[in-house]
């Protein structure tokens, strides 16, 4: 006889023994299906693969399974007597919702679908086939994640399901009593290969069957085993999986006895499409004749997996997420090169980021001193990189030549750098006097250089002529340099007698009469004299920067105007034609004195007076202003003392002292 039967499917493999051992009486049922389906969005049928990933996902789905024989009647030879169950089809839907990366909630209802069996009696007791549709034991279950991640080669978690007695026992769907199993499951995979295995107890009040003999109910120590094989990029899963149980609380004779330890194997394949559906079958058997163990069972199923998507975090918060992050933990910028993706800003890429690197644009090295951090060497510190500085251990100067560019001034190129170059703009040589070092070489010390020096071992004087510039003058080209002339305007003759050396081989060379060794002026024709200063000049000459007048001015008493005189006529148009003859004197400053009779305040004003008289004289004269200037110096001159008449007369008198002369040629 057929009928559908509630969810709560009655799973009982009876093996009645024929050798006198009676059933006990009673009619009253139990849940006698062993099937109890994985949680949903398990890899497994009936393991759990402790898929807890993300941080709120929903896992639901149908389990289907069918029973051939769950609860049957056998002799002792295993041949079938009778059968309570001949045939039965459970429906379970469940869901599960795993949250915070490591918590699951999940629950399972079974249905039975359909039933297939007949009334039996044993030992006295009449035991009734189900004939109404029921639901089974609703199933609420917590699990938590203790170690490891899916997909690591071992995951552990802890869990406790409960079996709200929501069956019916009449229809073998239920112990009509609350149910609790806790365990403990552990998961892994490496490469293709996968693997699921629990340890649980299983408490369970109903302790009788009602039935007598060996079969026996009580609370049990569960087990299972789940093997297999991923493939398609884990979409494919091929694998055995094995479940069993055996009860602990009957005295102990019972554990692992084949009437009270329910196991069966089954086959299983699984397909999980990207959308996040999977479909599983698997068919297998009991391997003994235990409550429950069917002779074949078949499972389907189909579901749905909300698919993972690995969080995005961003420890940094820089707005790039850690997986594209090469710098997860800093705050960074984005990059095109995914090894700087992410990472601060280092324009120059020399390990250096920008808010640290002192010269951001240009690659440099680590430095303690903010200021020079990120920067290119500059051992010298002279703003120049070591890399462009040609002089890279000594401060300098930039220069468009790379070979002078970072090194200290050398104007004149000669090596010698202008900080310790005496002739910083001149070409010289090293010199171990300061005051020379870098200077041209100058060996007599004339101040005119070897190479421009006609004269380089003679100390001379410069000259226009390149054949004389640096030579001593010898301005009568008569060989003896004039500095030991004694005639140096005359050509002469060498001659031992220092007052004779460079003079013409002549008594009186000038024709005046007067011996040279007599005459003060050897080549000038003057008169005698009994003042040997002045014996053979004439009235007016050129003598040691002066020109010397051999008659005083003579002006009115007490005042600067020049007294009308043939003497003072003669006196002063010598002076004007000496300034015209030696155009070479540039500037005369004549000078005006006097005795100390008088206040010393109108004495230095008419000696200012007298010499700017005489001045004007002169250029009245012709003779070009700017070659003349006056000054007046009073008393505070004197030639003589001012205690006699005759000193008091030499101290009243102008001067003619040259102070500039045109350079001469020779």
């Amino acid at each position: 006889m057929k009928r559908f039967t509630t969810m709560k499917a009655l799973f009982l493999a009876l093996v009645f023994l024929i050798n006198g051992n009676a059933l006990a009486a009673g009619g009253e049922g139990f849940a006698i299906n062993r099937f109890d389906p994985s949680e949903r969005g398990s890899i497994w049928l009936s393991q759990e693969s402790l898929d807890f990933r993300g941080d709120f996902r929903v896992m639901g789905g149908l389990v289907v399974d069918y029973a051939k024989r769950p609860l049957g009647i056998y002799d002792l030879n295993d041949e079938l007597v009778d059968e309570l169950l001949a045939h039965q089809l459970y429906g379970h839907l469940g869901a599960s919702f795993v949250f915070l990366n490591r918590f699951r909630l999940s629950f399972n209802l079974p249905v039975v679908l359909y039933q297939e069996g007949k009334d039996v009696a044993i030992n006295g007791a009449q035991f009734a086939e189900p004939d109404m549709l029921a639901i089974g034991d609703l199933r609420l279950t917590a699990d938590v994640r203790l170690v490891g991640e899916y997909g690591d080669a071992f995951t552990m978690a802890l869990g406790v399901q409960v079996f709200v007695p929501t069956g019916n026992p009449d229809q073998y769907t239920g112990d009509g009593k609350l149910r609790a199993h806790p365990r403990i499951m552990v998961a892994g995979e490496a490469g293709h290969f996968v693997y699921a295995a629990r340890v649980g107890f299983h408490y369970r009040a109903d302790d009788d069957t009602g039935m007598g003999g060996d079969f026996k109910l009580g609370s049990e120590v569960s087990f299972g085993l789940a093997l297999g094989l991923q493939f398609l990029d884990r979409a494919l899963l091929i694998g055995p999986e094995f479940n069993g149980s055996t009860v602990v609380t009957q005295g102990g004779d019972e554990t692992f006895d084949k009437y009270t330890s329910p196991t069966e194997v089954l086959l299983g394949v699984r397909y999980a499409f990207d959308s996040g559906v999977t479909l599983a079958a698997g068919g297998g058997f009991g391997l003994w004749r235990a409550l429950g163990s069917p002779q074949a069972r078949g499972v389907f199923s189909i579901g749905y997996s909300m698919p993972y998507v690995p969080p995005v975090y961003d420890r940094d918060q820089d707005g790039i997420v850690d997986p594209e992050d090469a710098c997860p933990d800093v705050p960074g910028v984005v990059h095109t090169d995914p090894a700087k993706n992410g990472c601060p800003s280092d324009i120059d890429s020399d390990g250096i980021i920008d808010a640290q690197d002192a010269c951001p644009d240009v690659p440099g090295v680590a430095h303690d001193d903010p200021a020079k951090n990120g920067c290119p060497p500059d051992r010298d510190n002279d703003g120049i990189v070591d890399a462009q500085d040609a002089c890279p251990d000594v401060p300098g100067v930039a220069h468009d030549d790379p070979a002078k560019n970072g090194c200290p001034p050398d104007r004149d190129n000669d090596g010698i750098y202008d900080a310790d170059d005496a002739c910083p703009i001149v070409a010289g040589v090293t010199n171990a006097d300061l005051t020379k070092h870098g200077c041209p070489p100058d060996r007599d010390g004339d101040g005119i250089i070897d190479a421009e020096d006609a004269c380089p071992e003679v100390v001379g004087r410069p000259s226009k002529n390149p054949e004389r510039n640096g030579c001593p003058p010898d301005r009568d080209n008569d060989g003896i340099y004039d500095d030991v002339d004694a005639c140096p305007f005359v050509p002469g003759v060498a001659n031992d007698d220092p007052l004779k050396n460079g003079c013409p081989d002549n008594p009186d060379r000038d024709g005046d009469k007067i011996p040279n060794e007599k005459d003060a002026c050897p080549d000038i024709p003057g008169k005698a004299s009994k003042n040997p200063e002045r014996n053979g000049c004439p009235p007016v000459f050129v003598k040691g920067g002066q020109i010397v007048i051999q008659e005083q001015i003579r002006f009115v008493t007490g005042s600067a105007k020049i007294a009308k005189s043939k003497l003072n006529d003669d006196t002063l148009k010598a002076v004007k034609e000496i300034l015209e003859q030696n155009p070479r004197i540039k500037l005369v400053r004549v000078e005006g004195h006097t005795d100390n009779v008088g206040k010393p305040t109108f004495n230095q004003k008419l000696s200012g007076d007298r010499a700017k008289a005489v001045a004007d004289w002169l250029i009245k004269a012709g003779i070009d202003g700017s070659r003349l200037s006056n000054e007046g110096f009073g008393q505070d001159r004197p030639l003589a003392p001012n205690k006699t008449s005759k000193g008091r007369a030499a101290n009243r008198r102008v001067e003619f002292n040259i102070a500039q002369v045109e350079e001469e040629v020779w």
